[in-house]
């Protein structure tokens, strides 16, 4: 197949770690103003938290964790360390677009609710122990591992729209045979939604008597592994034929030639921004997943 065709330029940037100077004596404002003993137990048992070191997490409590007053009272609690954790992200020297990544991914998941409940039940056990003060220093340790996730999820998003906006912008347009050949290629081993993005093969009702598409295929599946190999042989970590090959296994693992054809496939096509974003953070997901894998080799 043609060079036209939009493979991914795979940037990809060793990325220094960066080392943060976080301080440990995290205090959030009005810490001692917790919901009651009661609605956070509740609470913990409808949610199914559970700790072998907080053996009052299994004691029948009859409080309904429901009632406005508890929700209330938690939402603030939670609230509040966000903002606390916030506050610190915002010290630290880093690209702003990282800012709101970086405070996702340690406040936007349900072990950090369960992390910051379970703290607030060990203080009303004893109050001077800042338990939620000490959960907020442990999470700000996972900074550097956020900033290091959040910059490779960036990277790889940008190459996403490299090759996505490559062909409106007409630096490496698909020919109409090629455009042809991808998407009956994606049609027929099922690796696109037909119904989702009405997709219509040859929607320039060109003659495809005599079209070798297997043979375009072919020829295409091997450029995108030749240029992995390239790529990761000038990695000082991977410079040598046998890693080089185990990284590039992986790719293949994940079917990596069939993700890059159809995002080749859906730049012809006209796609709502929301299937955009899905398929954007669909393509990190296994990028990312592959590049754990390679650290492997």
């Amino acid at each position: 197949m043609r060079s036209s065709i939009n493979f991914l330029r795979l940037q990809i940037t060793s990325m220094a770690l960066i080392i943060l100077s976080i301080s440990a004596s995290a205090q959030i404002t009005e810490v001692k103003t917790l919901p009651s003993f009661e609605c956070l137990v509740s609470y913990a048992k409808l949610q199914g938290i559970k700790d072998i070191n907080t053996p009052v997490l299994n004691e029948d409590i009859k409080y309904d964790s429901t009632m406005p007053e508890c929700t209330t009272a938690r939402q603030n609690l939670i609230s509040r360390v966000r903002t606390e954790i916030r506050s610190r992200i915002n010290e630290v020297e880093i690209l702003p677009r990282y800012s709101n990544c970086i405070y996702e991914k340690l406040t936007g998941t349900e072990s950090f609710v369960h992390s910051v409940i379970k703290a607030a039940i060990f203080e009303h056990f004893d109050e001077n122990n800042n338990s939620i003060n000490r959960t907020i220093s442990s999470i700000l340790k996972e900074i550097n591992n956020s900033i290091q996730i959040c910059r490779q999820e960036d990277e790889v998003g940008n190459e996403f729209d490299t090759i996505f906006n490559s062909t409106f912008d007409g630096t490496r347009n698909l020919t109409k045979h090629e455009e042809y050949c991808i998407k009956k290629y994606l049609i027929k081993n099922n690796l696109i939604d037909i119904y989702t993005y009405d997709i219509d093969p040859n929607p320039h009702n060109i003659n495809v008597t005599g079209l070798n598409c297997e043979e375009m295929i072919r020829k295409s599946n091997e450029e995108v592994y030749d240029q992995l190999s390239t790529v990761y042989f000038q990695k000082p970590n991977l410079s040598n034929d046998e890693k080089v090959e185990c990284a590039v296994e992986k790719f293949r693992e994940a079917d990596y030639f069939d993700l890059v054809m159809k995002i080749n496939a859906l730049s012809t096509l006209n796609i709502t921004s929301e299937q955009k974003i899905i398929e954007r953070e669909n393509f990190i997901q296994i990028f990312s997943n592959i590049t754990s894998k390679i650290a492997t080799c």
